[in-house]
């Protein structure tokens, strides 16, 4: 990618003012190995101890299964697993409240065995915003990557999900991120929805391998949902393969009047099968990323589209047509840059962002508007700030 000479910042720092009524309150240690600075070591007890709006810092080491009904902030090192334990997930989410905020950025989850019943993640009745940044599930078993059911807003970027994500009646944006279904014991797709609007942007899906006379799964799967699937040749949306590599799954299945918009340029290795609708048009790519105290985002346009980027605190769908959908909750909602897209089709910036006390753990959503023919919103991405 190569930089717009036509960028303008607009606010740099500004943005974050309206962020400065959620800063973190109290910052909890948790090492299984009771280094220097250690408050707890394992993670449950930290969940306990904290309040809403407090960070959870959980150094390299295997801790045990968690429950969060807490809008808190849990932040990885290098190194830090939760294990599931006989029964349950390794992290069970319930209960985050209408204009609250849980956020979890590089940690691993993972399954010790199929006989364990779900592995991963699972998280259900959340009215508030659920933020993952960098997580990797390993699961154990079929359905035990990401489950969601009933949850208002979610936000998936730059993870890695080796199983399958579920998705009952929630609203889902997955930016950068990979859903890989599990090959052993019962086939699954990648992603599954049901009653659900799910956002996937630049993401790779795949279902299970059927393998020799063994059925395949679907890469895609939804009922009464609507998929909205946006990215370039990178993004990849598979169904496996079954009868040595004979046949197909479909790519992409819907029953039960479910939609689909899609850019072209996204790969599948089938046809999407049985959709109620399929819309097919060039869609804008935005990304972000942040690391190190700095902010790179880019933008994927057409040649000489003028385009405007917001950052904010995460917020719900909220659908403004005929433009898209705003995922920023729009009181905090702040510009951070504008300019126009050259003939490479390709925008990049890397924006420094000054530490900040408190800040740590803050997640934000990115999205941007571009005028081409017509001003549209953009996927949304949420990262969370270290």
């Amino acid at each position: 990618m190569q930089h717009t000479k036509t960028a303008a910042f607009l606010l740099v720092l500004a943005p974050f003012a309206p962020l400065a009524q959620v800063r973190a309150q109290t910052t909890w240690v948790v090492d299984e190995f009771n280094g220097p600075g250690t408050d707890f070591t394992d993670l449950p007890a930290a969940v306990a101890a904290a309040t809403n709006g407090d960070t959870i810092r959980v150094r390299s080491g295997d801790y045990s299964t968690t429950l969060i009904d807490k809008a808190i902030r849990v932040l990885g090192e290098t190194g830090a697993t939760v294990s599931q334990s006989f029964g349950g997930p390794a992290m069970q989410i319930s209960g985050i409240g209408a204009g609250q905020t849980l956020t979890i950025r590089d940690i691993t989850f993972n399954g010790t065995s199929p006989l364990f019943g779900a592995a991963g993640v699972e998280a259900t009745s959340c009215a508030g915003q659920l933020v993952f940044d960098s997580i990797t599930i390993e699961a154990a078993t079929p359905g035990g990557g990401l489950a969601l059911t009933q949850c208002a807003s979610v936000s998936v970027h730059d993870s890695l999900v080796r199983a399958m994500m579920t998705c009952t009646d929630s609203t889902v944006t997955a930016s950068h991120s990979s859903f890989l279904a599990y090959d052993f014991g019962p086939i699954s797709p990648g992603v599954q929805a049901d009653n659900s609007t799910v956002e996937l942007n630049q993401c790779v899906i795949a279902g299970s391998e059927g393998g020799g006379h063994a059925p395949a799964a679907d890469g895609l799967r939804g009922w009464q949902s609507h998929f909205i699937v946006r990215g370039d040749a990178n993004a990849t949306i598979f169904g496996g393969t079954y009868i040595f590599g004979t046949f197909v799954a479909h790519a992409i299945n819907g029953q039960g009047n479910t939609t689909l918009e899609i850019d072209p340029d996204v790969s599948l290795n089938s046809p999407a099968f049985n959709m109620a609708s399929i819309v097919e048009r060039d869609m804008a790519l935005f990304s972000a990323d942040f690391e190190s105290g700095t902010l790179d985002v880019g933008l994927q346009s057409e040649p000489g589209d003028v385009f405007g980027i917001f950052i904010g605190l995460p917020g719900q769908r909220l659908a403004v047509p005929p433009f898209g959908a705003f995922w920023i909750h729009l009181p905090t909602l702040a510009p951070i840059l504008s300019g126009s897209i050259d003939g490479t089709g390709q925008f990049s910036l890397s924006i420094p962002i000054p530490p900040a006390a408190g800040n740590a753990g803050l997640g934000v959503t990115l999205q941007a508007l571009t005028n081409g023919s017509v001003f549209e919103l953009t996927n949304a991405v949420g990262v969370i700030l270290e």
